[in-house]
C-alpha cells in the first residue's frame, strides 16, 4: 500500500470514528423537563431533596407517538430545587424531589416523552434501579376511607334489620 493511501485511510478512519462514537451529554444542558408541579401537589407530597437518575440501555416504547406524551419545556429548571445539581452524563431519565418543586422527570434530549406518574411508581419494567420519589402517604385518605367504611357496614347492618324485621310480620 502506497503513504499516501495510507494517509488517506488513516484520516478517513479518524474523521469517522468520532460520529459513531456515543457522546457524552449533561441532562441538564441538553434534557428537557417534564413539569408535575400540578400533578404534585394532589398526589406526591415531598419532605425529603434528592434525585435518581437511569444511565442504562434505552428501550423506546414502541407504539406511542409523541403527542400521546405530555408536553416538556426545555427550562430544566423548572424540575431543579433551588441549589441542586445534577452532574450525570449520558442519563436517559432522572427523577427529582424536593418540598419546593414537587416530583419531578428530567428527560434525555433524545427520550420519546414520558408520563408524571414514572417517577411516583415503586417498581419500574423499563428503568431498573431508578429510585421512586419518596412521596408521603396522605393521612386524610385514611381517615375518609374508614368514615365510609363505617357508613356502609352501618347502613347494611341498618338494612338487614329493617329486612328481618319485616320478614317476621
Amino acid at each position: 500500500m502506497s503513504f499516501n493511501c495510507r494517509f488517506l485511510l488513516i484520516i478517513l478512519t479518524g474523521s469517522l470514528l468520532p460520529t459513531y462514537g456515543q457522546k457524552n451529554v449533561s441532562i441538564i444542558e441538553d434534557g428537557k423537563c417534564l413539569d408535575c408541579r400540578k400533578e404534585s401537589k394532589d398526589y406526591c407530597r415531598i419532605e425529603a431533596t434528592g434525585f435518581s437518575c437511569y444511565e442504562g440501555e434505552f428501550y423506546r416504547r414502541l407504539g406511542h407517538l409523541k403527542d400521546e406524551f405530555p408536553k416538556t419545556t426545555e427550562k430544566v429548571d423548572v424540575c431543579l430545587a433551588p441549589g441542586m445539581h445534577i452532574d450525570r452524563k449520558n442519563a436517559k431519565i432522572c427523577c427529582v424531589w424536593s418540598p419546593e418543586i414537587g416530583c419531578q422527570v428530567l428527560l434525555s434530549e433524545d427520550h420519546q416523552g414520558e408520563f408524571c406518574f414514572t417517577c411516583r411508581v415503586k417498581y419500574k419494567m423499563e428503568y431498573k434501579g431508578l429510585l421512586s420519589c419518596p412521596c408521603l402517604k396522605n393521612e386524610g385518605s385514611r381517615q375518609a376511607y374508614v368514615k365510609t367504611l363505617n357508613t356502609f357496614m352501618f347502613t347494611c347492618l341498618f338494612t338487614k334489620l329493617l329486612f328481618s324485621s319485616t320478614a317476621g310480620l
